[in-house]
């Protein structure tokens, strides 16, 4: 924690000596967002989409954050700007895809995550992400192979219990029927 508020000061200083940078702006708010710092990251990042308006990546930080806070329709509202920028971003896909799930938005979240999961395939967290949309809209086969995959390719995954708990619950939904060769169930409407 002292060497990341140690990078903080510096990125302040850095930024003070040249207040009109993205880049020293993103770097101090990407700092701020990781040391918990939200509030204070969210007003730079929402200063860099004014300084810097072509660049997504504020976009996607700043959704995220209201997302965590439960701010979900800004965060869609924000997040859906910054997928206009960088439509092929598997990493904005992703955000969307997540509060679109969070929102009840099943068909929305797993177009998105299904996206961003051909883009970024190696990424774990978008993986996870796919893997509860689909168990969400009652696809509980391709939900558990993903959860699968997950569990065996990644196993320094930090959210490995997480998987295999989901794993679990969709076998226990499915009466024990989400292995290989299952019939897949219809999505639910919502």
């Amino acid at each position: 924690m002292e060497e990341k508020n140690k990078a903080a000061a510096l990125a302040r200083a850095a930024l003070t000596a040249d207040p009109g940078s993205p880049d020293k702006v993103m770097k101090l708010a990407a700092i701020l967002q990781d040391l918990g710092q939200k509030d204070e990251a969210n007003a730079l990042y929402r200063r860099l989409m004014v300084i810097d308006p072509a660049n997504w990546a504020p976009y996607n930080n700043l959704a995220w954050n209201l997302a965590e806070s439960g701010k979900l329709d800004e965060a869609a509202a924000i997040c859906e700007k910054g997928l206009a920028l960088a439509p092929g971003s598997a990493a904005i896909q992703d955000t969307l895809g997540w509060i679109e799930l969070r929102l009840g938005n099943w068909a929305r979240a797993l177009e998105l995550l299904s996206q961003a999961a051909r883009g970024l395939p190696n990424e774990p967290e978008i993986r996870f992400h796919l893997a509860q949309a689909l168990a969400k809209a009652g696809q509980l086969e391709k939900a558990a192979g993903e959860l699968r995959i997950l569990a065996e390719a990644t196993p320094g995954y930090p959210r490995q219990g997480e998987v295999k708990a989901l794993l679990a619950t969709l076998g226990a939904a499915a009466g024990g029927k989400t292995g290989q060769g299952d019939a897949a169930t219809t999505p639910t409407a919502h």
